[in-house]
């Protein structure tokens, strides 16, 4: 087994190498980089490298990383050029040439050397000369893989409606034909699903005991303070699209917040500004909602990641909870 992934340090390749790595914990089967390179057809150390923030990797690693994850390759091209250009403008460093760089060359899926291919810190590049058979498809198997990326290349034709940030606690009816594919994704206290990360919080948020289900950990409750102390769930979901969540508030008498404030932003925690709202604040009383689901919405995403956020910012000295969030994307 590899090693632990080292930390991905602070800089304008941050959320997006973050992103990368979620991609990849969350894919059917969590691979390994030594199995995602079997998949994307590059080594292990080249998508290793991509994911560690240090460097922007070049469109086609990208993509053949995202590809081999099961991602939106069309949000994730999009979402590099908008940050090589930015890179252009301000960090031209961090943006290697391929022509200097014959790490990125495609390589055949194949057993290669003992690696730390889940230590981006520590690349080994395949062997010099070393050549390795293409996997070879049988006819059923090319029919599913065309079936397969049919239905991705519709999902990804459908356009998207917009909505603004608002509290919503009815249920959809069914959907109608030509209505854009559901995304959706789970994030919970210990646990995430689909394209999302498990609750990140700062501050003194502390297990709601007897609170554990679905296997996702216990909810975790927090008395409000002056001190801005919060609780995201980031999701993933890809550009212009619209989300409803679906937030559990358990039952419990530990709870007594009657009004949280819900915010969402287009990037990860502690990248907070104006310009990266999503919609506009929602309040909700948690305390009247114990043991059922409050529903809210926001929309669209502006660059393929949606932070879900409770701002914590009165004096009311309430406790509030953090549970499991099922979103909803169109």
């Amino acid at each position: 087994m590899g090693r632990r992934e080292a930390p991905v340090p602070d800089g304008p390749l941050k959320e997006f190498a973050l992103a990368l790595r979620a991609l990849r914990v969350n894919a059917p089967g969590a691979p390994t980089y030594r199995e995602l390179a079997r998949e994307a057809h590059y080594s292990a150390s080249v998508l290793s490298v991509a994911a560690a923030g240090r460097r922007l990797p070049t469109l086609d690693v990208t993509l053949a990383f995202v590809r081999a994850c099961g991602g939106d390759t069309g949000e994730w091209r999009e979402r590099w050029t908008r940050l090589r250009a930015e890179l252009q403008i301000h960090h031209p460093d961090l943006i290697p040439d391929p022509a200097q760089d014959p790490d990125t060359s495609p390589t055949p899926a194949g057993p290669e050397p003992a690696t730390a291919d889940d230590d981006p810190a520590s690349p080994v590049s395949p062997r010099p000369g070393r050549s390795r058979p293409f996997l070879r498809l049988g006819l059923g198997a090319l029919v599913v893989v065309a079936l397969a990326a049919t239905a991705v290349f519709v999902a990804n034709e459908v356009s998207s409606s917009g909505a603004n940030g608002r509290a919503d606690s009815g249920h959809r009816g069914r959907t109608p034909a030509g209505s854009p594919q559901a995304w959706s994704a789970t994030s919970g206290p210990s646990c995430s699903t689909g394209h999302a990360m498990a609750i990140d919080t700062t501050g003194s948020w502390t297990p709601l005991p007897g609170s554990a289900t679905g296997g996702c950990g216990e909810a975790l409750i927090h008395r409000t303070t002056d001190n801005g102390d919060g609780a995201n769930w980031v999701f993933y979901p890809g550009v212009g699209k619209t989300c409803t969540f679906k937030i559990y508030i358990p039952n419990s008498n530990a709870i007594t917040a009657r009004n949280v404030t819900y915010q969402a932003w287009d990037t990860l925690p502690g990248k907070h500004y104006d310009s990266n709202r999503i919609g506009g604040n929602v309040r909700t009383d948690q305390f009247a909602n114990r043991g059922r689901s409050i529903t809210l919405t926001f929309g669209p995403t502006k660059n393929g990641t949606i932070d879900l956020q409770i701002y914590d910012d009165y004096a009311d000295k309430t406790v509030e909870v953090a549970d499991t969030v099922a979103a909803t994307c169109r």
